[in-house]
């Protein structure tokens, strides 16, 4: 499958910040707040699939914290 999450590459919150406009402190309360998903590899790697992500933002009706 060419679109799904295992062939997309894994970002850092720093990248999928700027993929999606925000800043990382926004991607890790975001994450803390459990509205997108993230891979926790270890306590301090934590990895991001955007189409999961953006999936996730769609599913939020609009709302949106900055």
């Amino acid at each position: 499958m060419p679109n799904s999450p295992d062939s997309e590459a894994l970002l850092t919150t720093k990248q999928i910040a700027a993929k999606i406009g925000v800043t990382p402190q926004t991607i890790r309360k975001w994450m803390r707040d459990e509205l997108i998903p993230c891979r926790r590899i270890t306590v301090k790697s934590i990895w991001f699939i955007e189409s999961e992500v953006r999936a996730a933002m769609k599913n939020w009706n609009g709302r949106k914290e900055a």
